[in-house]
């Protein structure tokens, strides 16, 4: 992967590329790079499809707004089914639908500013960049023009606004509850702790080692080329943006695996911050409020508030799936999934092979083909012995033969000796594995860590990168290998969240219920249309039909 600045079209024509060359008994075919580059250098295959232009999908600000009224709405709808009333009855006490003299104001602007954070640091972040943007090219009056505008109008009163009215709730919340207020509004803290402990680390280093140069003496320009050289040698855990970065069709299989590696780590890194979203918009939102619950009437004599315990843990699971799907619909968007796949095109996969099948390939391959060659782009020098495996397959074939005359059991321990041997043979003449080989052609079988394995790669492709047996690389095929896998997961599981919604509402008879599964599923039906608009653009994209391939003749000839 390179950065747009290097690259300006993300689509470009991928590199020729060579298929593998036939082997001999006896020596495997050494391809050097220069050589493959003479040779087939004429020859350019399009691996991946031409990627239509496409509008920006929503921004960061939008979309955090988006997930803060959902988790608002949510929180509204767990009053509601908390301090319900009678209030359709025709002799009913109360006039509204809810007992607003139970709900404690603090907590709930506690709750409120707890799931607006998100919101507040993106329009913090906005608001950077567009100062940032209008100090270039200005003068330093200009330059100071803005600086105040940007801390003394715009970020200092929004901090202390915000902060001054979070530490006023949570002081009163924490007179009225000193224990819980402590223990249930810490979990969230908690829970980023265990997921994201390597960002703190990682953080901390960094503070340590300008605490480090500031007690020396140093000088702030030497702190910050310091802070620098630190981020450059150790980059920080964060997120591929990706408009800025481009996937390049590589022949070298050490940076097809490092790009693996980066694009791993950084799936995993999203996948963390959508259930970190995912169970804290859950948790604020319906656990926080059946915990504070009021414990005394406003006339002073204590009460004990019903709770049903299962439809609150239905409720919860229902925010934290679709609170989760949201925040993945945002960061797993088409361009990513499709970087996903082109590098898993190039990264191949291994499947290790059993006894049984490498006998029947030895079988088939006839006594001239005992041995499996690996015929990578690179190669690597691997002697066999023709004449042996042609002796061996021989004695085997004839002491099968002799076994059947025999008839019996004869028959039976004869066979099993010829596919012991063919077997035999065939692991001896396989090579192992290296990771200072190339490319590994379609079909290749090599051992590894006492296992053969044998290469499947895509159709274009110049063989496998991947590493037998390496998890992370399964995984991440099984991933990518496919484009449209990312995004009919998405859809399906919209589908199945929004039966389940059906299925709950059916069952439900409490108006309450009703009126929160109606406006919850509202959500779903948003992120259905979303993903499955994804999965359709994806599809024609990568599969499409005959009219899509006459629709895109037409309009390169009017081009």
């Amino acid at each position: 992967m390179v950065g747009r600045s290097t690259l300006r079209n993300r689509h470009h024509a991928n590199r020729s590329f060579a298929s593998a060359t036939s082997s001999t008994p006896s020596t495997f075919a050494r391809v050097d790079a220069r050589k493959r580059n003479e040779v087939y250098g004429r020859i350019s295959s399009q691996i991946h499809p031409i990627w239509p232009e496409m509008p920006q999908g929503q921004g960061e600000l939008f979309f955090e707004c988006t997930l803060f009224l959902y988790s608002v709405l949510a929180l509204f709808l767990q009053y509601l089914n908390l301090y319900k009333t009678m209030w359709w009855l025709p002799k009913s006490y109360w006039h509204y639908s809810l007992k607003f003299h139970l709900i404690n104001p603090y907590l709930l602007s506690c709750v409120g500013l707890l799931l607006g954070v998100r919101v507040t640091k993106c329009f913090w972040k906005t608001i950077t960049e567009l100062a940032s943007n209008a100090r270039q090219d200005a003068s330093k009056t200009q330059c100071l023009l803005w600086d105040i505008i940007e801390w003394a109008a715009v970020k200092t009163p929004m901090f202390t606004m915000v902060a001054t009215s979070f530490l006023f709730s949570f002081s009163r919340v924490y007179f009225d509850f000193p224990f819980k207020s402590l223990l249930y509004f810490g979990h969230p803290i908690l829970f980023f702790v265990y997921l994201f402990h390597d960002i703190i680390s990682y953080k901390i280093r960094c503070c340590a080692t300008k605490l480090w140069f500031i007690l020396n003496g140093q000088s702030l320009s030497e702190i910050s080329k310091v802070n620098t050289t630190y981020r450059n040698i150790m980059p920080p855990p964060m997120l591929i943006d990706v408009d800025s970065v481009v996937h390049m069709c590589s022949t070298n299989p050490f940076q097809i695996r490092e790009e693996v590696s980066v694009l791993m780590k950084d799936f995993g890194l999203r996948i963390k911050h959508c259930f970190f979203s995912g169970l804290t918009t859950a948790y604020l939102s319906i656990f926080i409020p059946c915990v504070f619950t009021p414990q005394r009437s406003p006339s002073g004599l204590p009460q004990l508030m019903y709770i049903d315990i299962f439809w609150i843990m239905e409720l919860f699971c229902v925010v934290f799936l679709t609170s989760f799907s949201l925040y993945a619909t945002y960061l797993l968007p088409l361009q990513y999934c499709d970087l996903i796949h082109r590098c898993a095109a190039h990264l191949g996969k291994w499947e290790r092979l059993d006894r049984l099948t490498i006998a029947a390939i030895n079988s088939n391959s006839g006594s001239n083909s005992n041995c499996y060659y690996n015929s990578n782009i690179n190669g690597s020098n691997c002697s066999t012995n023709s004449s042996s495996s042609s002796s061996s397959s021989s004695n085997s074939n004839s002491s099968s033969s002799v076994g059947i005359i025999g008839g019996g059991d004869g028959s039976l321990t004869s066979t099993m000796n010829s596919t012991t041997t063919n077997t035999t043979s065939a692991e001896t003449n396989v090579c192992s594995w290296s990771e200072n080989d190339g490319l590994y052609s379609h079909g290749s079988i090599v051992r590894h860590h006492g296992q053969l394995y044998k290469a499947v790669s895509k159709i274009g492709t110049l063989g496998v990168a991947a590493e037998p047996g390496d998890l992370d690389h399964s995984r991440f095929y099984r991933i990518g290998g496919d484009p449209i896998t990312l995004t009919s997961t998405m859809v399906i599981f919209q589908v199945i969240l929004i039966a389940i919604q059906f299925w709950m509402l059916i069952l439900t008879t409490d108006w309450q219920h009703i009126v929160t599964l109606v406006l919850l599923i509202f959500a779903n039906y948003l992120l259905l249309a979303k993903t499955f608009k994804d999965r359709v653009i994806i599809g024609r994209i990568y599969k499409p039909s005959p009219e899509d391939l006459q629709l895109i003749k037409q309009m390169q000839q009017y081009e």
